[in-house]
């Protein structure tokens, strides 16, 4: 299939061996993509978070995080 054309006549595996020699190696441990939160519950089971509400399921009310 990395040999086949596609629609534009481009052969993927032509390319990749074209760009390989652009490519950079990333270090071996990279920072999580997101963000993490730490918020407390109101009494109706929601989170505040940037001007939003998000409804928490459960009944129980404690702290929960929440990932940007």
């Amino acid at each position: 299939m990395n040999n086949r054309p596609t629609d534009t006549g481009l052969i993927p595996a032509k390319a990749f061996e074209y760009e390989r020699a652009y490519l950079l190696e990333l270090p071996r441990h990279l920072p999580a993509p997101y963000l993490i939160h730490e918020r407390g519950t109101d009494q109706y089971g929601c989170v505040a978070f940037d001007g939003n509400y998000f409804w928490v399921p459960g009944t129980g009310r404690n702290d929960v995080k929440l990932t940007e």
